[in-house]
């Protein structure tokens, strides 16, 4: 199948509303409003609009992920990574590789436009095929209600996230 996937433009974002909002509906794991989250995300300071992705199969909105801006502390300094989320594929369009290929585009992305480390709430059995690891494997806390164990980290740029009792702000 031939798939493109492009940056969301403004006319798109009812399409990639209902996209998100669909997906959701027959994930494993969904709080429900993850559409809702989007618009939150977008009207945020933290958006990054050259970094939110759509997937398309002949003009069909199938996929959409979002990296918004995120940032790690401690008592000392801030330094700023990315929050990966969410992500979201049709249902009837996965298990057939296309959520690993927007993923990969997307963090292949962020290196490219220098970011140095990546975030993200999921799966430790299904991300860690892209290298994301556990928060505690870095000396890392989260500041949201998040079981440590699925509060994952990817590192851009190796020992970025060499960081004496930091925390990760999860929004």
């Amino acid at each position: 199948m031939d798939f493109s996937i492009t940056t969301e433009q403004e006319c798109d974002y009812q399409e990639i509303y209902n996209v998100v909002k669909i997906s959701f509906q027959t994930a494993k794991h969904a709080d429900g409003d993850e559409h809702e989250y989007v618009l939150k995300l977008r009207s945020s300071g933290f958006y990054l609009p050259e970094l939110a992705l759509v997937l398309k199969i002949e003009k069909k909105f199938v996929g959409h992920i979002m990296l918004t801006k995120t940032f790690i502390s401690n008592k000392i300094f801030e330094k700023e990574a990315l929050l990966l989320s969410p992500v979201c594929i049709l249902n009837e369009y996965r298990n057939i590789g296309f959520g690993a290929k927007l993923i990969k585009f997307a963090l292949k992305k962020a290196q490219q436009l220098d970011y140095k480390a990546i975030f993200l709430v999921g799966s430790p059995i299904y991300y860690q095929r892209f290298g994301f690891k556990s928060i505690t494997q870095f000396g890392l806390k989260n500041d949201g209600n998040f079981s440590l164990e699925y509060v994952l980290a990817l590192e851009l740029v190796d020992g970025y996230l060499n960081i004496d009792n930091g925390m990760i702000s999860i929004v």
